[in-house]
């Protein structure tokens, strides 16, 4: 089961690597996946409940100091979670759980698309739940309002 759901998963991405956003700011990068991803995870919290560890996915560029930013609020905020990052490169060399110990369940976070207008963001994130408890697909619009990205409206789009 988890190897089919890891599958579809590296699929969906491979699949959407044509349509990918680049910020100019790598603080702002950072805060906008950084709320990305806490969206996700504050909807249908009970996918959250058996999860050891948190994967971390997105198929954009990133720059060290990115990732390195996004990784280290994770590690700092979720002290009790073990913390993996993958870039799309990385995902296609690791294959299904590169970083994971098979032993443990955990969460798969992704952003699969993120398209930018002015200080609008629509996000394309996923959350699976590596147990088989489900997992969620949906959209966020985020606003960079007074130098701070806010999420104006999130829905999901899929429920398992």
């Amino acid at each position: 089961m988890r190897r089919l759901m890891f599958t579809s998963f590296v699929a969906t991405l491979i699949l959407f690597t044509g349509t990918s956003c680049s910020f100019t700011n790598e603080e702002k990068d950072s805060d906008a996946y950084i709320l990305a991803f806490e969206t996700l995870l504050n909807h249908e919290r009970q996918l959250n409940e058996s999860s050891h560890y948190f994967s971390l996915f997105i198929k954009d560029e990133l720059t060290k100091k990115t990732i390195r930013s996004i990784k280290s609020y994770f590690e700092s905020a979720y002290t009790k979670k073990d913390i993996y990052f993958y870039t799309l490169d990385e995902l296609s060399e690791a294959g299904p759980y590169g970083k994971e110990t098979l032993a443990n369940d955990g969460l798969f976070l992704k952003i699969i698309d993120v398209s930018k207008s002015g200080d609008e963001l629509v996000v394309h994130g996923e959350k699976l739940n590596t147990a088989g408890l489900g997992g969620i697909g949906m959209y966020m619009t985020l606003l960079l309002e007074k130098d701070e990205w806010i999420v104006k409206n999130s829905e999901i789009t899929w429920k398992q």
